[in-house]
């Protein structure tokens, strides 16, 4: 199960029943299969609630609302926008959206992380579904806030910078790498939580010259959430595109949870929850000078930097704790009864 799953699932401790249904998208086709198999044997079963994730259990809330099982369809972001981006399979892309109408076609209660995600599924969809403002709910990304170990070092001795996310063209690897380049700071470092790089990224930090500048890691969930604090600074650097605009970081919020000052780009997926200035530097998108500066300005400002980080820990705390999201869980299911 997933960050996300995995907090969500913890959230939901104060129901007497629930199922939660997620595609294992690692096992591909495989594991769609596996999930609907699980799928089904659930709504043979006794629930009050179900909480489900993916395109391929749109079938599994139109079965739960046959057995009048509460369903919870949780979206995070929309695939067939991402399809799109990176020039995917048109046919497949229309499979993925004909999957989406019948999941929220049936859903009783739809579940998004922002009203940007909220206004794009009601302009695509709304027409044909009625109800469809009126079973969806905006309800933020839970995280354990108790978990976090909080930044206390704003001095940036050697300055660390760290990215955490993929390499797919809504995540502005390509921005990061150029505004390396272009940092007057000889001494800063940038680590990679990602993916192997592919071959142009590998060229561009080659071109740029700052191999010496840049490393590469893996580590689990639970051991990253321990070594952020360790860092400087956490650089969301997407750019402006309809998935950037309607989707919501996670790795933004864990951050946020530990104090660690963040320059993002200012972008509608990040700008919903924060502030330039206050929880987060906000830079324009896909301007790798924009970015550099951005970078520059906070490492050369410790109070600045401790004053972002200090807020964004508040924030965390007041809105995505899931103490908070669960209770908001709670009252858009009673409101829904």
């Amino acid at each position: 199960m997933g960050t996300h799953l995995s907090n969500i699932y913890s959230c939901l401790r104060n129901f007497s029943e629930v199922a939660i249904c997620q595609p294992l998208s690692d096992l591909r086709v495989l594991g769609k299969l596996f999930c609907l198999a699980y799928s089904f044997s659930l709504i043979n079963g006794t629930l009050d609630y179900a909480w489900v994730r993916g395109y391929w259990n749109s079938i599994t809330l139109k079965r739960l609302k046959e057995k009048n099982i509460t369903s919870v369809y949780d979206i995070n972001s929309s695939i067939t926008a991402q399809r799109k981006l990176c020039g995917m399979n048109s046919f497949i892309t229309r499979m993925y959206e004909k999957t989406r109408f019948i999941g929220l076609l049936y859903a009783d209660i739809v579940r998004v992380h922002n009203t940007r995600l909220k206004n794009y599924l009601i302009s695509k969809f709304g027409q044909k579904i009625p109800d469809m403002q009126k079973k969806i709910f905006v309800i933020p990304i839970p995280i354990r806030i108790s978990e976090y170990r909080m930044k206390n070092d704003f001095k940036f001795r050697k300055p660390s910078i760290v990215f955490i996310g993929g390499v797919q063209k809504w995540q502005g690897l390509e921005y990061l790498i150029k505004s390396i380049g272009m940092l007057d700071i000889p001494e800063v470092t940038l680590t990679l939580y990602s993916p192997p790089i592919p071959k142009n990224i590998v060229r561009m930090i080659q071109g740029e010259r700052i191999e010496d500048k840049i490393e590469r890691r893996f580590i689990s969930h639970d051991a990253l959430i321990n070594i952020l604090p360790g860092y400087d600074i956490l650089v969301i650097p997407r750019p402006s595109n309809e998935v950037t605009n309607i989707a919501t970081p996670i790795k933004m919020i864990e951050a946020m949870a530990c104090g660690l000052p963040i320059v993002a780009t200012d972008v509608n997926g990040i700008n919903e929850y924060v502030r330039h200035k206050h929880h987060a530097y906000l830079v324009r998108p896909n301007d790798p000078w924009a970015l550099a500066e951005g970078i520059m300005e906070v490492i050369r400002d410790p109070e600045l930097a401790k004053h972002i980080g200090r807020q964004a820990r508040r924030l965390a705390e007041e809105k995505f704790d899931e103490k908070v999201v669960s209770t908001n869980i709670e009252n858009v299911i009673e409101q829904m009864h």
